[in-house]
């Protein structure tokens, strides 16, 4: 039986819809980061539902509207943040293939476009890639110190704040790089989440997905993650610039897909025995919140989990059936 399709003349009225409304908060001042972080669920949805002309229209939409919102200047790092990521998403989920394809690659585009949003311009200026983020921190620190003294603060309290604030300046490099990578894996994975689930309901089939807690990591991520940790331990021993948030980005690479790894084991685990384990769920969720260095640990659980491929015989296989 063949599934119903949605017209093709709604996709490009809704793609034109969606563009402009995505690309006008992307290129707006107080929301542009949140606009395109999400606006790959919302463009990759069209391009995924309806094809490429209607995925053509709603990039083309974006990208005028994110030109006379956010102005010449600034339009190129909205488009390099937004763009490729919605096509890969798109593309994967238009031609069936596997959803963990659209969040690897996604996360790879948004990434590099973040860090081409927050690192370019200071390039450009002949500075440090970081060198924007560190002289901001450095001029919050001078006015909150400056702050603190004419409010008459005990000297000892306004030598642990500088010393605090000092801090942060030195780990401004790996602070940006860790936002960059976990913001573009985690919004990779909400905008493949929220584009299929919008594609499904115009009617198109989609590439089955296992439940949350049965999803797996690939085989290329074992290769992904050899590559990442060979890259830094390269550059630490060549003693290149940037070393640091070169690091920082390989062991996000590979401990943010673990964690997620580790979470859904935990969640299979409450499944387990008697239905009915809401509370058992609710108290795990609860326990990973409070938790200190929970990343490291849903890490290590989703480390054990792959090493010992506990959920494995759980998943639908046809061979083995």
């Amino acid at each position: 039986m063949e599934t119903k399709k949605a017209p093709a003349s709604r996709g490009i009225v809704i793609g034109l819809a969606l563009g402009a409304v995505m690309g006008a908060l992307s290129g707006f001042s107080g929301f542009s980061e949140l606009g395109f972080v999400l606006a790959p669920a919302f463009l990759g949805f069209v391009l995924g539902s309806w094809g490429y002309a209607a995925g053509a229209v709603s990039f083309a939409a974006f990208g005028i509207a994110a030109y006379f919102v956010a102005g010449i200047s600034a339009f190129p790092y909205v488009l390099g943040a937004a763009l490729p990521a919605s096509a890969v998403i798109g593309y994967v989920i238009y031609n069936k293939k596997p959803w963990r394809t659209a969040v690897a690659l996604g996360a790879l585009l948004m990434g590099i476009g973040l860090y081409a949003y927050i690192c370019l311009p200071s390039i450009l200026e002949g500075q440090e890639p970081f060198y924007a983020i560190e002289s901001f921190i450095s001029a919050f620190s001078q006015d909150f110190t400056a702050l603190a003294q004419s409010t008459g603060m005990d000297e000892d309290k306004l030598s642990y704040v500088r010393t605090g604030l000092l801090l942060y300046e030195e780990m401004a490099e790996r602070m940006t790089m860790r936002f960059i990578c976990t913001a573009a894996m985690f919004f990779a994975l909400i905008d493949t989440l929220i584009a299929r689930a919008f594609t499904r309901r115009t009617g198109r089939e989609l590439r089955p997905m296992a439940p949350m807690p049965l999803w797996q990591l690939s085989r290329n991520f074992t290769y992904a993650a050899g590559a990442a940790i060979l890259g830094a331990v390269a550059t630490l021993l060549l003693q290149l610039n940037n070393s640091e948030s070169v690091l920082e980005a390989a062991q996000q690479v590979v401990l943010g897909p673990l964690a997620l790894m580790g979470f859904c084991y935990l969640d299979f685990s409450t499944r387990l025995g008697r239905p009915g384990s809401k509370a058992k769920r609710i108290i795990i969720y609860v326990l990973i919140v409070l938790v200190r260095y929970r990343t490291n640990i849903l890490a290590l659980v989703g480390l054990m989990d792959k090493m010992l491929k506990t959920r494995t015989r759980f998943v639908p296989n046809d061979k083995a059936k």
